[in-house]
């Protein structure tokens, strides 16, 4: 019978973080903002209320009275993600009609947490209780 090699030993934080220092120092710039990218968005990720469902439907919103439309990428019970050219800035109010998964449509209010090149993120403002599977 053969023996098994141990496992190896997870290194401690201190360990870890030096590695990561020390794999940081040798990247060119690119890399660098390639793991900033990728660390922001687990951090993101980590930080939501609740689960993210992806769904693609057309929206309907207004900003300071003005109407726009974009499509849903991704919507919870607590937020959604909007693709659109037309950018909103991180605090703005937003009234929002969207279509949700099962045809049934949405009509709240929110605010833009989060802007992207491609679009931005809204917190509504009361948590839907429609259930999100499809």
């Amino acid at each position: 019978m053969r023996k098994q090699a141990p496992a190896p030993k997870k290194p401690s934080m201190s360990d870890a973080t030096a590695r990561l220092i020390g794999y940081i120092l040798k990247m060119n710039h690119d890399e660098i903002m390639g793991l900033l990218d990728l660390v922001e968005k687990i951090h993101v990720k980590n930080k939501r209320k609740s689960r993210r469902l992806d769904h693609h439907g057309e929206a309907t919103y207004v900003i300071k009275g003005k109407v726009y439309t974009g499509f849903t990428r991704n919507i919870s019970t607590s937020g959604v993600f909007i693709d659109t050219p037309d950018v909103a800035d991180a605090g703005e109010n937003i009234l929002l009609t969207c279509d949700m998964p099962r045809g049934k449509s949405l009509r709240t209010s929110g605010a833009v947490v989060r802007e992207e090149a491609q679009g931005f993120a809204v917190t509504f403002d009361h948590a839907i209780t429609t259930p999100l599977s499809v």
